[in-house]
């Protein structure tokens, strides 16, 4: 079964891009090839057009994949979805070291065959090399622990994690997903749950606050105030919110308006260390997570039929 991003690369490939011949020809080689910051909208430029949820979730860092002058790939880095994801990796005085791989792709033209140093004959490894390069520039921001997910429901078996060394740590916990079940709405007020797909119920939380006048919040907190206008200020200094509503408030509502929810599936879960011996020698003795030393050769047998969508797609 080939991966959803496999699925879209293949498709792409139908209609070539102005000049592909030069860019299939840049990427025949690695010595063309460089992994270096970009900007958000250079990362949407793939992300958009070749990733599966065809959105840059909670991405905060953006790195590309250069052939020459083409952009081939992007990777972008974030946040765990779960407010304690990145403590229980390697404990709480870790967390501040640990990001998520939470989005990544490559485009159709970055895997052309390439002949390597022993006269061999191979395809793949654009999608190994960004990664490995962007962990790397990564650590130099001072993150060392990365958390990376194979969805199996969108045919993800983790190779490319196996092939960039990273740890397969078993499987993640199911959570609660949530899907619209009457006639799909486009531009529903920047939501998007309304297009029939399923959605982890963890985005419903964002909702259940209200970051409006943030300002305004945080002037209140600087000079003492624990509540506006008889709600209670949470979050930090820096990022103060008001809680509207709570998140089974918010649940109920949306069964009323037409929301369905069920259990979701497991994900394969997989880590990586970046940094020095030192470093590195550290978070691996204070992993929490368990190593499983028999890497599954499919995760197809964990899973419900394809549903969702996919959070990094890791498979080829």
């Amino acid at each position: 079964m080939k991966a959803h991003q496999r699925l879209i690369r293949d498709a792409k490939a139908l209609t070539p891009e102005p000049n592909e011949h030069l860019k299939r020809e840049s990427a025949s080689s690695f010595a063309n090839a460089r992994v270096t910051e970009i900007s958000r909208e250079e990362a949407e430029s793939v992300i958009l057009e070749y990733e599966w949820l065809q959105s840059m979730g909670s991405s905060r860092f953006y790195y590309g994949l250069f052939f020459g002058p083409y952009l081939a790939g992007a990777a972008c880095f974030g946040a765990t979805a779960g407010s304690n994801s990145h403590a229980s990796l390697c404990g709480e005085q870790y967390s501040h070291t640990v990001v998520t791989l939470t989005r990544g792709a490559c485009v159709h033209w970055a895997d052309p065959p390439r002949i390597s140093s022993d006269g061999r004959i191979h395809g793949g490894a654009a999608a190994s090399y960004l990664i490995s390069h962007a962990c790397k520039a990564m650590a130099k921001r001072g993150f060392h622990a990365f958390i990376g997910f194979a969805d199996p429901a969108a045919g993800e078996e983790g190779i490319v994690y196996r092939a960039s060394n990273w740890l397969y740590c078993g499987l993640s916990s199911p959570t609660e997903e949530f899907r619209w079940t009457k006639e799909p709405v486009e531009r529903n007020e920047g939501r998007d749950w309304k297009d029939g797909e399923w959605h982890n119920c963890r985005r419903i939380h964002a909702y259940t606050r209200n970051r409006v006048n943030r300002r305004v919040l945080r002037s209140l907190v600087h000079h003492g105030f624990t509540d506006d206008q008889g709600k209670a200020i949470r979050g930090s200094r820096k990022h103060p919110y008001l809680q509207h509503q709570t998140r089974s408030q918010q649940r109920a509502q949306m069964m009323v308006e037409g929301f369905e929810f069920r259990m979701g599936h497991p994900k394969g879960r997989y880590v990586r260390f970046e940094g020095d011996k030192r470093i590195v020698k550290e978070l691996r003795a204070a992993l929490k997570w368990k190593v499983e030393l028999s890497l599954p050769k499919t995760l197809s047998a964990h899973t419900n039929p394809p549903i969702g969508k996919l959070c990094f797609a890791a498979s080829n």
